[in-house]
C-alpha cells in the first residue's frame, strides 16, 4: 500500500461525525493550557517534518487522540494530569491498527525537544 492509500484507510478510522482539519491545532479547554502548548509543539514538529497531522482526532468507537498521523497510523499522547496507565486505558478505545506513543508534558516543553 503506498503513502497516499494508507492516508486514505487511515482517515476510514475517524467519525465522520466532526469535520477533519489537516495541519490545524484543535484545542481543548478542558486541558490545561501546558498540556495545550505541548500538543501544540507536538503538531508543530511533525508537521515540520513533513508529516500531516489531526488533532483532538475522534475515531468511531468515541476514542479520542491529542494527535493522530494518518500516514504511519501513529497517536501521540499528551499526559500533563492524567496518569500512564489511565492514557493506556483511554487507549484501548483507539483503532488497533495505531501505535501510541505517550509523551511527557514537562519534557515536550523543555528546550531542544525533538520526536
Amino acid at each position: 500500500m503506498n503513502k497516499k492509500q494508507r492516508i486514505i484507510q487511515a482517515h476510514r478510522l475517524l467519525s465522520n461525525k466532526f469535520r477533519v482539519e489537516t495541519n490545524s491545532v484543535r484545542i481543548n479547554v478542558h486541558n490545561s493550557l501546558e498540556h495545550e502548548v505541548a500538543k501544540l509543539k507536538v503538531a508543530y514538529l511533525l508537521i515540520k517534518d513533513g508529516k500531516k497531522v489531526i488533532t483532538e482526532a475522534i475515531f468511531h468507537n468515541g476514542g479520542r487522540a491529542d494527535v493522530f498521523v494518518p500516514e504511519n497510523y501513529a497517536i501521540y499522547e499528551i499526559l500533563k494530569t492524567e496518569q500512564l496507565q489511565d492514557a493506556i486505558n483511554k487507549a484501548k478505545k483507539y483503532p488497533n491498527e495505531c501505535e501510541v506513543f505517550y509523551l511527557d508534558t514537562s519534557e515536550v516543553l523543555q528546550d531542544g525537544y525533538e520526536l
